[in-house]
């Protein structure tokens, strides 16, 4: 006995199961709460916006997005089950279709359409480099991280998604694995696109997506990332003013000190006009001295000139045939008469 739910079923040999699925996506955003619920991803996030400049940076971001994808990923879906039925078979159905025979031909055409995709920002981060390195980019710049600016980076990336990974991305279609259930004999199949069962059987499966028109949005986590970057940048404009500052007082304390070296150099100067000052003042004083000297000399030898003349005058002698005098007083005590003539005899007659 088989049980199918939910599926499309045929049941013989040599039976073709042509399926053709649209899909119509009319919404696209990208998700980022992956990155905001791994403390991991965050803190290369934040560690990669404070060096932008570095790709090495980029790298270990993307491989720590790589790794949390990896774990967070859902088990790959099962396309196709093979399994024996034991004859004969009964098969219980709540399949759209369900066909019973051989050889049959079965085409079945289903619409899906979903109103909402999610992207997770993860699966693009991870795969592309240049997204990576311009999204960070974008972040640290701070005027380049606006949504607009950002949207339209994710926008081209998402343009480059397969169809496959747009509609696993759909939140209102229904879960495409296929789950077997064995039990004594029993078979049970849910949620099967299609579903044969017999030998020689083949399934011909063809999809088609329309891609959403409408312009992408970022929703989820998006703002946590934003807020994330705006405390990259506040910490570094805070290092920035702090080295600013530090610097503002160094200059200030050098231009005090410039100041004051001019003050003292101006001081000097002046102390050294008046050096010169005082030097032309001895200089002067010197040939002052000098002259005094010179004048003293001067006066000295006129003076000795002077001692010279008055001893001179004072020692000279009679001039020739004027008769010395005699002594000035008499033989008596008398003074001699200044008319007397002395004859330098000395007798007193």
């Amino acid at each position: 006995m088989v049980h199918l739910e939910r599926s499309t079923g045929v049941v013989g040999s040599n039976c073709l199961l042509r399926q053709e699925e649209h899909f119509h996506l009319h919404h696209l955003e990208v998700s980022f709460d992956l990155l905001v619920e791994s403390q991991a991803v965050m803190e290369s996030l934040r560690k990669a916006i404070a060096e932008p400049r570095h790709s090495w940076r980029v790298q270990q971001f993307q491989r720590v997005v790589s790794r949390t994808l990896g774990s967070e990923r859902p088990s790959d879906v099962v396309d196709q089950v093979k399994m024996r039925v034991r004859e004969p078979c009964s098969v219980t159905a709540r399949a759209s279709t369900l066909v019973l025979g051989d050889s049959k031909k079965v085409t079945r055409e289903v619409r899906f359409i979903s109103e909402l995709t999610t992207i997770n920002a993860a699966v693009l981060l991870a795969a592309d480099f240049e997204l990576a390195a311009a999204f960070i980019s974008r972040l640290a710049s701070g005027e380049g991280a606006s949504r607009e600016e950002l949207t339209t980076l994710f926008a081209d990336a998402a343009g480059h998604v397969g169809d496959l990974d747009l509609i696993r991305g759909a939140t209102d279609l229904r879960d495409p694995e296929t789950s077997v259930f064995r039990a004594q004999g029993q078979e049970m199949v849910d949620n099967a696109v299609g579903v044969l069962i017999g030998s020689g059987n083949q399934l011909d499966r063809s999809v088609t997506v329309r891609r959403p028109d409408g312009t992408l949005r970022l929703f989820p986590g998006f703002e946590e990332v934003f807020e994330l970057a705006a405390q990259v940048r506040r910490r570094e404009l805070e290092q920035r003013e702090a080295i600013l500052t530090a610097r503002e007082r160094a200059m200030k304390a050098s231009f005090l000190l410039a100041n004051r070296q001019r003050g003292l150099d101006a001081r000097e100067r002046g102390l050294g006009a008046r050096e010169r000052g005082l030097d032309v003042r001895e200089r002067e004083l010197d040939t002052r001295e000098r002259r005094l000297d010179a004048r003293e000399r001067e006066l000295a030898a006129r003076e000795r000139e002077l001692d010279t003349s008055k001893s001179r005058i004072a020692g000279q002698e009679r001039s020739p045939g004027e008769r010395r005098r005699g002594p000035e007083n008499r033989l008596d005590g008398w003074p001699k008469d200044l008319g007397d003539r002395d004859d330098g005899y000395g007798f007193g007659f």
